[in-house]
């Protein structure tokens, strides 16, 4: 590590792991372009529906792919399949599932035309070998993880939010605890990932997640996207692969965007405490086939259940163009504005409901809230074909963030008390580059992924005491550009037909560079610049027995940077804590209709500095270890109902510290979900779904602990002709639950004295909501 002050010779951008990373960056590049000098021809599309041969029910979830190529898709629910950009002539195709004979037909592709070919599919027993998965479907490399998550999670659940999209990442949790505008807190394999401090986030590429952000490090505000052009998401849990670099210790999760819409429509929700939501998606016409436009926008007012009136306000404009250039290459680009405000009521202490001064949904400072926005510019190009795939990304945001907070109330100042304003302005630009090699050497059985990524924040962070808003004293002010570099490259071996082995490496370097406007020139002045550089390597292992039964062994080394600010203070070695995991699991899919997994996991995160934006501190927190177990399961009951069961449970602990004062705060030690899902081909659908979240320690020696809940879910709706019409019923039982929880040393006005207790935000009652969808 080297750092320097500004006025200095700054050779901190000149080190070698920097030099490093960008010549592989640049080689990767330079070979991958010369590699895809490809043909121009026109483009075609391929769809169908696949059937059972005897009973002629739809078949969900096959496998169907183009022969002779690594291109294909899976159907849906409702035994769908489409596949774009094929090559004109004759090709051939494959079907596979489990439990049925895999089949093979010829089909006759036109240029600039649709295909039609439908697939009828004879039942075998689940011994059958006939099964092989090929082609752009889910191929997980974990017994946690999929590279796309399970279609039955993404098409029977509902899609309400962005945030609610998370609950379905197996094992994985949010609570909201400062009003509806505001990034929720994350919980995932033992860890309280406070806003994103250990989860990488990303749509279609672009982070999510914002470094050295003015209210915590790693802050995923997912509110600027939309759940209905979303088509998918990837799910990466651990630090097991290479494309997952900042942040992705407990995991990885990436949102994917639609590239085309099936029709126009229009929604309209509303609901109990003055919720109403309207959404609008057009097709925007053009006169080929080989693009596709649409436009999409949100309007949505939220009240919500708290005695202060949340008044949450946001809007959303997302528009994507999408071209195929030829049959093997396509740009993307799409562009999307966001803001919202909302007022909050905070966490509350329990005496403050015990001893009557307000009720569990009241506020003590009922002047917290906040207000933000984000505008984002995305461009994809894509080369694939059946030699492998070529991806060049560029994109920039515009972010700026007001956050009003006050958790000590009036401990620190008992005549103004202790609100503080957090500000984060902020213009992130980027890019990435990555090509696939499907046979290496002229190796088919070694595949080859090269990749490489650069981010540069430039950041205004803020911290001011204020006083219902009006500001009084500045905390904190920094200016600071921090700019990532990463490389990573991986084999995968595929050693027997029934085994593959991935190798892989990642390389980041890190340039921290502060400007400290609030102490400049004084002792307390951190200006500077600070580098540093960390190697991750991945061994992945995946071996397949039988067509049922996966086996897998996962090891990997992972990290998540510091704030510039907490970098800055302490000029530590640890400003990049290293993750170093491992675990065995196994996956068993004994027909389409059943698949279940089990991964017994294992994660040692190194001593780090954090840097506190509630104060403008920073903290020391020892080395940990986290140990636990996640268990999954997916079915298709009967032909109309489908049933999900996930459950995470861990154990953690402070290495550093003694028996009975090593826990880690908040960390969940037992969460699980599921649900039955119903869907009749009348149009009738419902489900019921469940959440549990079990107590847990909410301090290091366990003296305050925080509450476990467990909450229903319901829904119901009619589907007929384009018209759609749901009830949605959160809470069903109302049950009186926490949805975030802290200890917190607070002290209300006209107490002598702090007290040390656990402070919660309530969450949502029994909550009704309706929702109206119209195709056009």
């Amino acid at each position: 590590m080297k750092f320097n002050h500004h006025g200095s010779s700054p050779e901190s951008y000149r080190g070698q792991p920097l030099i490093r990373s960008l010549f592989l960056c640049l080689i990767a590049s330079l070979f991958l372009l010369t590699s895809f000098e490809g043909y121009s021809q026109t483009l075609g599309k391929l769809s169908g529906v696949i059937t059972d041969s005897a009973s002629h029910a739809v078949l969900p979830f096959v496998n169907v792919t183009l022969e002779g190529t690594r291109i294909g898709t899976s159907s849906n629910l409702s035994g769908s399949y489409s596949i774009g950009r094929i090559s004109e002539g004759i090709h051939t195709i494959t079907a596979s599932a489990v439990g049925y004979a895999r089949i093979s037909r010829e089909v006759d592709i036109k240029g600039g035309k649709m295909t039609t070919l439908d697939l009828e599919m004879v039942e075998t027993p689940v011994t059958s070998p006939e099964v092989t998965i090929t082609g752009n479907v889910d191929q997980p490399v974990s017994a946690a993880s999929s590279q796309t998550l399970r279609a039955i999670d993404f098409e029977l659940r509902p899609r309400l939010s962005a945030q609610d999209m998370l609950k379905m990442v197996p094992g994985l949790f949010i609570a909201q605890h400062a009003g509806g505008g505001k990034a929720e807190q994350i919980f995932l394999r033992g860890f309280d990932c406070d806003h994103g401090t250990d989860v990488n986030i990303s749509v279609d590429g672009i982070p999510v997640n914002m470094v050295s952000h003015g209210h915590g490090q790693g802050f995923a505000d997912l509110h600027f996207v939309m759940p209905e052009v979303l088509r998918g998401l990837e799910v990466y849990k651990g630090p097991y692969f290479v494309q997952s670099g900042d942040l992705g210790t407990a995991g990885t999760v990436k949102f994917n965007t639609l590239d085309a819409l099936d029709h126009s429509s229009l929604n309209l929700e509303s609901g109990s405490y003055g919720l109403v939501r309207l959404v609008g998606l057009g097709e925007i016409p053009i006169q080929s086939d080989a693009s596709s436009a649409y436009v999409a926008g949100e309007l949505l007012h939220n009240d919500s259940y708290f005695d202060n009136k949340q008044d949450f306000k946001r809007f959303n404009l997302f528009g994507k163009f999408t071209t195929a250039l030829d049959a093997n290459k396509s740009i993307s680009i799409w562009a999307s504005g966001f803001g919202s405000s909302w007022n909050a009521s905070g966490q509350i202490p329990e005496r403050a409901v015990a001893e009557g001064l307000i009720d569990r949904y009241g506020s003590i400072d009922p002047s917290e809230g906040g207000n933000t926005y984000r505008h984002n510019l995305n461009v994809i190009y894509t080369n694939a074909d059946a030699s492998g795939r070529f991806l060049v990304q560029g994109f920039a945001s515009k972010y700026n963030f007001q956050l009003f907070s006050n958790f000590t109330f009036y401990k620190l100042d008992p005549i103004h008390g202790d609100e503080i304003e957090q500000d984060d302005n902020r213009v992130m630009t980027g890019g990435r580059a990555e090509y696939q090699l499907n046979e290496t050497f002229g190796n088919p059985n070694i595949n080859t992924l090269l990749g490489g990524s650069l981010r540069t924040d430039f950041i205004t962070n803020q911290l001011w005491h204020v006083e219902k808003r009006v500001r009084l004293e500045n905390r904190a002010n920094a200016d600071i550009r921090e700019t990532s570099v990463g490389a990573y490259a991986q084999q995968e071996y595929h050693l027997a037909q029934n085994t593959r082995l991935q190798l892989g490496v990642r390389d980041d370097y890190f340039v921290f560079d502060l400007r400290d406007r609030l102490n400049a020139g004084t002792l307390n002045d951190i200006t500077g610049i600070v580098t540093q550089n960390i190697v991750s390597p991945k061994a992945n292992l995946i071996y397949s027995p039988s067509t049922t039964v996966d086996i897998y062994f996962n090891s990997g080394s992972g990290f998540h940077s510091n704030d510039a600010r907490g970098v800055l203070s302490t000029r530590s070695e640890t400003t990049l804590p290293r993750a170093i995991a491992a675990e065995v699991g196994t996956r068993y899919t004994p027909s389409i209709r059943f698949t279940t997994s089990v991964a017994f996991w294992g994660l040692d995160l190194d001593k780090e500095f954090t840097y506190n934006g509630d104060d403008g501190t920073v903290s020391e927190s020892g080395p940990t270890r986290r140990i636990g177990i996640d268990i999954d399961a997916r079915a298709q009951l009967f032909s109309w109902l489908w049933g999900d069961f996930d459950m995470t449970v861990s154990h953690g602990r402070f290495k550093d510290l003694p028996d009975g004062q090593n826990e880690i705060p908040l960390a969940p030690t037992l969460t699980s979900t599921g649900g039955l899902t119903i869907r009749f081909e009348s149009g009738l659908e419902g489900s019921l779904r469940y959440r549990h979240m079990s107590e847990r320690p909410a301090n290091e020696d366990n003296t305050v602990t925080a509450y476990g809940y467990t909450v229903f879910d319901a829904g119901i709706a009619y589907r007929l002709d384009g018209f759609k019409l749901s009830i949605i019923a959160d809470n069903l039982f109302n049950v009186l639950w926490n949805e975030a929880q802290f200890e917190t040393e607070s002290q209300i006005k006209g107490e002598a004295h702090p007290v040390d207790e656990l402070n919660f935000t309530p969450g949502t009652p029994l909550t009704i909501r309706t929702k109206i969808e119209v195709s056009l």
